[in-house]
């Protein structure tokens, strides 16, 4: 029996043989396609990360190992060694100077202390006036005389500034020609220095002092006082420190001058006399026209007659004497 005849091979298709696989369909060919382009973006992100990531890195590190040692240098200075030794070794503060204000009851460093040689009216002698002019004489013909009237100015400052206290008051001082006046300069130089606020009026001019007077008048304006030549028409004082006239006043005031003092008397302010108050004759007691009415005085080396007799109680008011360092040569 004849066997059967088989079909024929189909023809194989262009460029494949007989032996070779099928060709993979084209519809796989974009995934082919996918793998460049998938490759470029990939490799691009990679090498910016890496520049970026490492000093991120670095930084948080640095960052706690300060936040560690700060943690530590706290917990060491809670620990009363570690404290002590810190405190030494940190730099001092630096303090503000400290500021004084000035005192105003204090005497200035450059100024003489007032001579505490007051003495008890009862105690003190009494010496009419050329009696008195010759224990001034014997003392300044000293080879070291002292200086009288720079004595004279102080004790006067210091009893003033007793009474006029802390009133925050002004002080009134009214300076005559002569060498009361130059007392009374002297007297309103060191209340400035006390930080007092002085007026100092010079009614009848200034032209007429006199050696230390002149000094004390040159020594009051270069300090920046002033001088006034009326009386301020309004004032509220603390004090009023009369000057004007002394005990060599041998008349009666004239009628400029009797006016000037009841207008003194008409201010309403407690008055300071120096030696004796203005108008009233140290050797009597009698008021030539017109007088001071003092509350009070304080008189200079020795007690005077008119201070105790005739009008001398009504004008003087409390009495005060201050020796100048001259006590033995009274006696």
């Amino acid at each position: 029996m004849a066997e059967p005849t088989l079909p024929p091979p189909p023809p194989p298709a262009p460029g494949q043989g007989a032996d070779d696989a099928p060709i993979a369909p084209a519809a796989k060919k974009p995934a082919a396609a996918r793998t460049p382009a998938a490759k470029t973006p990939a490799a691009k992100p990679a090498a910016a990360k890496t520049p970026a990531a490492k000093p991120a890195a670095a930084k948080p590190a640095a960052a706690k190992t300060t936040t560690a040692k700060t943690a530590a240098a706290k917990t060491a200075a809670t620990t009363p060694a570690a404290a002590t030794a810190a405190a030494a070794a940190a730099p001092a503060p630096i303090e503000a100077p400290a500021v004084e204000r000035p005192n105003p009851y204090a005497p200035a460093p450059e100024a003489p202390a007032a001579p505490q040689d007051t003495v008890q009216p009862g105690a003190a002698p009494i010496l009419r006036v050329k009696d008195l002019r010759d224990v001034e004489q014997a003392a300044l013909g000293r080879s070291n005389p002292p200086p009288l009237m720079q004595l004279a100015g102080l004790a006067a400052a210091g009893l003033a500034r007793e009474l006029a206290g802390d009133s925050g008051k002004s002080v009134l001082i009214i300076a005559g020609p002569g060498n009361n006046g130059g007392d009374a300069l002297v007297a309103a130089l060191q209340l400035r220095q006390w930080w007092f606020n002085t007026v100092v009026v010079c009614p009848l001019g200034c032209k007429k002092y006199r050696g230390d007077a002149a000094d004390a008048l040159k020594a009051w304006q270069s300090a920046g006082g002033e001088i006034l030549d009326t009386l301020p028409a309004n004032g509220d004082w603390a004090l009023v420190i009369d000057g004007l006239f002394g005990i060599g006043l041998q008349r009666d005031l004239d009628a400029a001058s009797a006016t000037l003092v009841e207008h003194i008397n008409a201010l309403g302010a407690p008055v300071l006399a120096l030696d004796i108050p203005s108008g009233l004759d140290a050797d009597t007691g009698c008021v030539r026209g017109a007088a001071i009415v003092a509350d009070h005085t304080l008189t200079f080396i020795a007690l005077k007659p008119g201070l105790l007799t005739g009008d001398g109680p009504d004008h003087c008011g409390t009495v005060h004497v201050a020796s100048l360092g001259l006590a033995a040569e009274t006696r």
